[in-house]
This record gives structure tokens, sequence and C-alpha cells, in this order.
């Protein structure tokens, strides 16, 4: 009885140590953590900021009409350098004239100033749209009583041998403007250039 009383004692031993390993391993790396779970960020993210769309800059303004010219289309400039600058379209160095070639402008002057070249410069500009008004404020589609009206003794009235008349402006060193009108009396072409050039076109025929 002894032996089996010893016996007994050995098993519950066992059993208290078993229970014992369990319960350590219940607490240890292998238990589930219980509390709260940790806490997560509900805030949305911030937007980004787009960044600004880039500007077009505004394309430059179109100058007034002078005796001189108009934005790069100056009385003298030369050939070469306005075809280098690309300010030319419609460049017709083949004329039938020799030394003479014709272009037009482009940007804010497209189809609205022809630019006539002799020798390799300009020669002569001329002007066929009342958006491009001189620096007096004179323009195509004027009549040419308005035009005296502005310039007055600054210039004079020519005719040519078919009836039709025009105005040149003189003025400094060679240059002026010479205003040509349509059958109703009104301006169509501004020119502006040499006016004894452009004078000389005008009574005498046009010619090369």
């Amino acid at each position: 009885m002894k032996r089996y009383a010893s016996l007994g004692a050995v098993v519950a031993v066992g059993l208290a140590l078993a229970a014992a390993g369990c319960a350590k391993r219940s607490g240890g790396e292998g238990a589930s953590q219980v509390g709260p779970a940790p806490a997560t960020s509900s805030a949305a993210p911030a937007p980004t900021t787009a960044a600004p769309a880039p500007t077009t800059p505004a394309p430059p303004a179109a100058e007034p009409l002078a005796a001189a010219g108009i934005g790069p289309y100056a009385v003298g400039a030369k050939l070469a350098a306005l075809k280098t600058s690309g300010v030319l379209t419609k460049l017709n160095e083949s004329t039938g004239c020799p030394g003479w070639a014709t272009a037009e402008g482009t940007g804010v002057y497209a189809g609205k100033v022809a630019v006539i070249f002799y020798g390799g410069a300009v020669n002569w500009i001329e002007v066929k749209s009342p958006t491009l008004p001189t620096m007096d404020g004179a323009k195509v589609g004027m009549t040419l009583a308005a035009v005296k009206g502005i310039y007055g003794s600054k210039g004079m009235e020519l005719t040519d041998g078919m009836g039709a008349k025009a105005f040149s402006v003189h003025g400094k060193g060679g240059l002026g403007l010479f205003f040509r009108t349509a059958k109703d009396g009104t301006v169509s072409v501004i020119e502006a250039g040499k006016y004894e050039t452009l004078e000389f076109r005008f009574t005498d025929g046009e010619g090369c």
C-alpha cells in the first residue's frame, strides 16, 4: 500500500508540472494577444496640389504704320535677314523684274502686309487692312477727305492717267505714306517708303 501511495504522489506531481507548463505556454509566444487592436489612422491623405498650367505668352501687338515701315518690315531691311528671322511668307524672288522680290508678313501682319524688295532690301510696304492704322490714325476704308483732314498741308493730292486719286504725305529722310483710293473714294491701300518712288509709280504707271 505504501508503494501505491508513493506512485500516486508521483503521478499527482507530474500532472501539476504538466498543468504549469501549459499555463506557461498559453501566456508565451504562441498565445493570441488579448487587448485592444493597434490604432489605425482613419484620416484621408491630404490632396496633392496640381501644378499651375504653363501660361502661353500673348503674341506681340501690331505696331502702327509709319513712313519707315511697320514691325520688322522697315524700309531698307535686308531680305536675307528677314528670311533668316522667319517673318516672311509667300516669298517670290522670280517676279519677272530683275532685282525685285515680293513677300507677305507673318504673325499679326499675316494677310495684312505686303513687302516689296529691290536689290535685296525693303523698298516699300503695302497695308490693305483697316486693323493697321497709321501713327496718326489714318486707315484703309477712310475717305480721301478724312485722310486730308488728318494730314492737311503735309500731303498733296495726285491723279493718275485714268483719273484715280491718291494722297501723298511727305515725311523725314525722303520717306512718306501714300494713300491709294478705290472707285468709291475710300482708301484701299496705304504704302510706306520713299515717296518719290511711290508717287512716280502712281503717276507714270506701275512698271518694274
